[in-house]
């Protein structure tokens, strides 16, 4: 967090503006009734985000903000949470989720502990005195005896402050986010930067702030966790402003939805993600309405500019049609319509089922490791629509690099149409691991073996391609390299539609896309004519492409089908979940018990010093 107030910016490109203007008083430490900002304006370098725009946020509603990428949902959270728009109160709490936790020797016990950091420096004076208690014995000394009636003091300024509940409720959450104990009791710094995103909004739930502002929480989860933390927000008082292209997340957790067009904020009051849907096609018709009747205003105005006429026949009124000529050009376009599409052709060739075979597979990493699978069968059709699901860590990307053949397994075969078969593959890591040093079109054209000519059909093709998934044209001959991580992700899809493949393997691939695009590739998965496997966090996604639920189980090495719904998945995961959490409640039990009977001797030595002082003064 910073402060500002007034004029403010974040990052020199940005620049901020706006009134003075909020429910909260400016030197309140609640957030009262809400934040309200009644005008603002965003630029960045020469480009209008936001203008004129009202914030307008009431306490324990949790918001759903939309809006297509690239228009400056991100910059708003990030000016609100940097304090750079005025009259935000300086004693209210922000937390913006958007990096990763630091890597440290702490846990991440330890790092939601240490957000408090009262509670945090009377622990560690805990720790400090008992080791100096334990390591001096039970000698009377004048020095340890000060010592020991020191920490009985920091023992009950510790349980006013809640140190027990604290952590069985951090311990709870971590849980909750798939956190296993080993990792939980683990240093930071041994984490991956996923683990440490999910340990940032871990730290976030834990500190509760007035205001949370989230951008794409799910993006870093697995399933399960999607499932555990959109049950979390709802049943919490948090206000949440919330950026997601997940529409079941949003319909579980949203109060309300703002929208971003033509550079203001729209809102949606009282409504989740599937009322605002049936309430939009009336806003957009709202908003033509008006931008044609403003249009017509504008053009009878300049006419009656031009001839001296009519409102404009006097110098008065030459100057009142000149001002309001200059708020009407002066106002934002009308935003057009947005469309994407995510159309994947399949190969020409067909080929006779089954695409892939899995033969009593078996695969671990390293040598004399505990097998991921075992005796693992499996065939893959062109009719195959399959998803795996399963708990982070448990082998889904493993599974899926073994389809593809990127691993070889330890036993076993796998089997691609005798080597005949084209996979379309999609993972972070090949966003990742495309060519930075060539841009979009020379990727595609590398594709298809053909040299750039820009006069050839194949030159129109690519450009279409590239348009059509969501790649602004003058991204086109930009190096891959400079990219942004969302516009890598659309030349990834385009290059999988200009591969076109057998098979579909698609690993998290709503990440970086906004919710427009999560409905192009539901379009363009239900419209392919090949097999389909998919990992996804993305309810919405895998029940609107007809998948077939498939576990993947750690426990019993193997991949199989389900066999139950969504609904019944989703209960399942709830129940494993609550388990986890009450078994990790029960060790922080076990640890606040322990810690009360050496908060007793403590007392009991510090009482006896007290008892030899009393007796030595008479």
């Amino acid at each position: 967090e910073s402060g500002g107030s007034g004029a403010g910016a974040i990052g020199s490109q940005f620049v901020a503006s706006s009134d003075v203007g909020s429910r909260a008083p400016a030197g309140s430490t609640s957030l009262g009734d809400g934040l309200e900002i009644p005008s603002f304006s965003i630029r960045a370098a020469s480009t209008d985000l936001f203008v004129n725009a009202r914030l307008s946020i009431k306490t324990g509603r949790k918001y759903g903000f939309l809006g297509p990428n690239g228009r400056g949902k991100s910059t708003l959270l990030a000016h609100i949470a940097g304090r750079a728009l005025s009259n935000i109160p300086t004693g209210i709490s922000i937390l913006l989720v958007a990096q990763e936790a630091q890597a440290s020797a702490s846990s991440c016990v330890e790092v939601l502990l240490a957000s408090h950091e009262r509670r945090h420096a009377l622990a560690a004076e805990e720790a400090e005195l008992e080791a100096r208690l334990e390591a001096a014995g039970d000698e009377p000394d004048p020095v340890l005896d000060a010592a020991a009636a020191r920490l009985v003091q920091v023992y009950e300024e510790l349980e006013v402050l809640g140190r027990d509940s604290a952590e069985a409720k951090a311990r709870s959450i971590l849980a909750g986010l798939g956190f296993p104990p080993s990792v939980q009791d683990g240093p930071t710094d041994r984490l991956s930067g996923g683990w440490r995103m999910r340990l940032a909004l871990a730290k976030a739930l834990f500190v509760a702030p007035d205001l949370l502002l989230l951008d794409e929480p799910t993006n870093h989860l697995d399933l399960d966790a999607v499932i555990w933390l959109q049950q979390h927000l709802a049943e919490t008082k948090l206000t949440c402003l919330i950026v997601s292209h997940d529409q079941h997340f949003l319909n579980s957790v949203a109060t309300d939805i703002v929208l971003l067009d033509a550079c203001e904020l729209h809102y949606f009051e009282n409504t989740d993600y599937d009322g605002f849907k049936k309430r939009h096609a009336g806003f957009v018709a709202q908003r033509r309405k008006k931008a044609e009747a403003e249009a017509k205003e504008a053009s009878k105005l300049q006419k009656a500019l031009n001839k001296g006429d009519g409102a404009a026949s006097n110098k008065s009124g030459r100057k009142a049609v000149k001002e309001r000529l200059g708020e009407l050009k002066a106002a934002p376009p009308a935003s057009r319509d947005y469309t994407v599409k995510f159309a994947f052709e399949a190969a020409a060739r067909k080929l006779n089922p089954p695409l892939i075979t899995m033969d009593k597979v078996e695969f671990s990493f390293g040598t004399g490791g505990r097998p991921l699978f075992k005796a693992l069968d499996f065939d893959l059709s062109m009719d195959s629509r399959v998803a795996l699901v399963g708990s982070n860590g448990c082998g889904k990307s493993t599974f899926m690099q073994l389809l593809e053949g990127s691993l070889t397994p330890t036993g076993g075969t796998v089997d691609q149409a005798n080597g005949r078969l084209r996979v379309g593959r999609y993972s972070q890591h090949w966003v990742e691991q495309l060519p930075g040093s060539v841009s979009p079109v020379e990727h595609l054209h590398s594709i298809l073996g053909e040299k750039i000519d820009k006069g050839s059909p194949t030159y129109q093709k690519v450009h279409m391609e590239l348009g059509t998934k969501g790649l602004p044209s003058a991204a086109h001959d930009i190096k891959i390299r400079d990219l942004s991580g969302g516009q890598k992700a659309r030349v990834a899809f385009a290059a999988i539609s200009t591969l076109r493949p057998h098979v579909l393997l698609l690993d998290e691939p709503t990440n970086h896309l906004d919710i427009e695009s999560v409905d192009a590739l539901i379009d363009g998965i239900n419209g392919f004519d090949g097999g389909v496997v998919l990992i996804s966090h993305d309810r919405r996604l895998l029940q609107c492409t007809n998948c077939a639920l498939w576990l993947c189980d750690r426990p019993k090495q193997n991949i199989r089908p389900l066999g139950a719904d969504f609904g019944a998945y989703e209960k399942g995961v709830l129940k494993e979940i609550a388990a986890r959490q009450a078994a990790e409640e029960e060790r922080a039990a076990a640890r606040a018990m322990a810690r009360k009977k050496k908060r007793e001797e403590t007392r009991r030595r510090a009482e006896a010093a007290s008892k030899r002082r009393a007796g030595g003064a008479r």
